[in-house]
């Protein structure tokens, strides 16, 4: 997975509750969380936001074995289908 993105790089809540193209649900989750504790919502956040890396990161996996899988079988279906030579 990518490195999480510094502090400073972020835009702040305002901005992004203001930015029409930012997502509804980081929308909604920001605006649920200003009414919580900041400390409960940044750990809660950050365990989502490993959560949801680690089920990225088993997806991408997955897929690269699906992948990798045909390009097995596609090369024995070329092994196969090699003229022979007498």
């Amino acid at each position: 997975m990518s490195e999480r993105p510094k502090a400073d790089d972020l835009h702040g809540i305002d901005e992004v509750l203001a930015d029409p193209a930012a997502c509804y649900l980081l929308k909604r989750a920001l605006q649920s969380s200003l009414s919580r504790d900041p400390v409960d919502a940044a750990r809660d956040s950050d365990v989502l936001g490993r959560l949801l890396g680690r089920r990225c990161d088993e997806f991408f996996s997955a897929a690269l074995a699906y992948v990798s899988q045909w390009r097995c079988l596609d090369r024995a279906v070329q092994e196969i289908h090699k003229p022979v030579v007498l």
